[in-house]
This record gives C-alpha cells, sequence and structure tokens, in this order.
C-alpha cells in the first residue's frame, strides 16, 4: 500500500499551472473508488505510449487535504508492481502526476488556474513531475494494513454490541489487548 500526492494546491506547476483546492473533489466522488472506480494507478503515464500498459496499483481511496489530492493505492501483485514498491520502501520515489482533462479552468499570466477536473489516472513518476510537491505520504506492507483492518473489524464486531455482559465485554475487551500490537 502506498499513500500519495498526485498534485498540489495553489502552487505554480512546471507547466505554469496552478490546481485548486476543491478542483478533484467531483472527480473524486463520481470516478473514484467510491464512484465508478475508472481512475487508475500507472508508472509514468505509460498508458498514453501504450494502450495495453496495466496498472501497477489499484486505488483503493482517494481524498484531498490542506496540501494537495492524494490516494491510497494497492500495488499489484506483478514484477513491475513489485520493483515499484520497492523504489518505494527504499525513498527512491517521491514524485506523481495525473492524467486529467480540465472541466473548469481559467487563463493566468503563467498557464491556467484548474478549478475542477475529471482524473484518468494517477502516476508514480520515476524521474521528475510537473508539481515538484507531490510526495509520497506513507508506504505500508499490505500484511501490516491487513492486520489493522482486521482488528479493526474485530473491535467493531465484538466490542461494540450491546447484547454482551458487562462481564463479558470486559473478557473481550482484555483479549483483545493481548492481540492488539
Amino acid at each position: 500500500m502506498v499513500k500519495f500526492y498526485y498534485g498540489a494546491f495553489d502552487n505554480v506547476d512546471n507547466d505554469g499551472d496552478v490546481l485548486h483546492k476543491g478542483a478533484t473533489t467531483k472527480t473524486t466522488k463520481e470516478q473514484g473508488p467510491e464512484g465508478k472506480a475508472m481512475i487508475r494507478h500507472y508508472i509514468n503515464h505509460e498508458f498514453k505510449s501504450n494502450p495495453a500498459a496495466l496498472p501497477v496499483g489499484l486505488i483503493k481511496e482517494m481524498g484531498e487535504d490542506e496540501t494537495g489530492p492524494w490516494v491510497w493505492s494497492k500495488m499489484a501483485r506483478t514484477a513491475t508492481a513489485n520493483d515499484v514498491y520497492t523504489m518505494y520502501e527504499d525513498g527512491i520515489i517521491n514524485h506523481h502526476s495525473m492524467g486529467f482533462i480540465p472541466t473548469k479552468s481559467r487563463k493566468n499570466d503563467t498557464g491556467i488556474d484548474i478549478l475542477e477536473i475529471k482524473l484518468y489516472e494517477v502516476s508514480t513518476i520515476t524521474t521528475w513531475a510537473a508539481n515538484e510537491n507531490t510526495p509520497t505520504i506513507d508506504v505500508k506492507e499490505q500484511k501490516e494494513a491487513v492486520v489493522k483492518d482486521t482488528l479493526n473489524t474485530f473491535e467493531s464486531l465484538l466490542l461494540e454490541p450491546s447484547f454482551y455482559t458487562r462481564q463479558e465485554k470486559a473478557d473481550l475487551h482484555s483479549l483483545y489487548q493481548l492481540i492488539n500490537f
């Protein structure tokens, strides 16, 4: 699992463009994992030169914060994706980008102000991204992510229901504390 910014808000990128906060909200809702799940994770915008290019990851979660739009991507179980993941672990990859069409924009002195987009893909960039403020945020092994999800599910299923007696809840809570590392 890797989490990264694929854009940065309110700064001029190397193309002279400025992405504004909220520009990805609509496309995330419609095209992201909670919508049609149509946004792909590639390496170096590879799909542009090779229509048969395979994604390197599956986007599991998307959002935006004060810095910019971000994704959590589950890396594929392919040789290429394994190589990319290893480069993430080693700190080699720290640039990202996006393939999009502006749906609302206006010209500025250097390029365009991007107010809303339709996002098609996010890319891990192994060279230099147009926006240098698109770092890796977090890298996790899938096992770690699965363990945390399992513990959260265990907690919500077993510790919350009101039909347990106080003693049963205390026993379950003690068991949870023992396995929660």
